[in-house]
């Protein structure tokens, strides 16, 4: 009988959950981390979602890192919808050891948000400590404009507007009373845009030689991850692969009308969220999906 809760998690409500309980979603069966990783180890690319303001994700993304890292040392790379593809010879620095723990810090906030680098500082830490090679997925800033003036550009990916289970979700999350289809259209297709160019950087990965015996973590907003439209399957499509889908749930996530499950694993986590520090009223935010 479908969860009308949350169809995506069909056999257990996730608002049902204990913190720290992991949920094999496809199944509705518990499992221990030890199972999750044992499990997820497996895979390719192992994408984990996030609520970007929620300390608790990022804690379970810092989790399942280093225990990968333990386990194929010197095999890992993670992918980061906060850095853009423009900043990869800065990253590949920091990797590199010749970036000082203040410069990266530096690179995250121009390429995402000094708000709440205090939630990614761990990951960043253990990242730049570690020195496994961090890959910048966001498209660039000129290919954001491309699309926005409808001109085509080499660097534009091929767009799938036409998903019914995601376009179902999220084209009515960009309408409103106060909003024009036309207006709605083109904010979805930016979120399409990212999805696609995170997907590409994900698929490019995989195809390069080089990186045949490693395997990429991907770090995203749950409406990147999440049900598995966004990158997952637009990787997917571009180079077959195994891959597992890990979502820190806080137990409420959308479901939206889709009958996709979320994942393959759902961490319930605590909703805890970050500090903000105090910055001038005019002082821009960073993207937040």
């Amino acid at each position: 009988m479908r969860n009308t809760f949350n169809a995506a998690s069909p056999y257990k409500r996730l608002d049902t959950m204990k913190d720290g309980e992991i949920l094999h979603i496809p199944t509705g069966t518990n499992v221990t981390k030890e199972d999750m990783m044992e499990a997820v180890s497996e895979a390719r690319v192992i994408y984990i979602s996030e609520n970007h303001d929620n300390l608790a994700a990022h804690e379970a993304q810092l989790d399942v890192i280093r225990e990968l890292h333990k386990k194929h040392p010197g095999k890992i790379a993670v992918g980061m919808e906060m850095f853009r593809r423009s900043a990869q010879k800065e990253l590949d620095s920091a990797s590199e050891g010749k970036m000082t723990r203040d410069g990266f810090n530096k690179l995250f906030d121009r390429e995402w948000t000094a708000d709440w680098r205090a939630a990614y500082q761990p990951v960043l830490d253990y990242l730049n400590n570690k020195k496994i090679p961090v890959i910048g997925l966001k498209p660039t800033t000129a290919t954001e404009s491309a699309v926005r003036s409808g001109n085509t550009s080499p660097d534009v990916p091929e767009l799938d507007m036409n998903d019914p289970h995601h376009r179902g979700r999220y084209l009515p999350f960009f309408s409103g009373a106060n909003t024009t289809p036309e207006a709605a259209e083109k904010k979805y297709r930016m979120m399409v845009l990212w999805d696609e160019a995170m997907a590409e950087r994900v698929a490019e990965f995989l195809k390069n030689p080089a990186n045949k015996d490693k395997k990429l973590v991907v770090i995203a907003g749950v409406g990147h991850i999440g049900h598995g439209y966004g990158i997952p399957k637009r990787a997917y499509r571009r180079k077959p692969h195994n891959y597992s889908i890990i979502v820190p749930a806080v137990g409420h996530e959308a479901d939206g009308p889709t009958q996709l499950p979320l994942g393959d694993y759902a961490w319930k986590v605590p909703y805890k969220r970050a500090a903000q520090p105090p910055r001038p009223p005019s002082a821009p935010r960073g993207n937040i999906r």
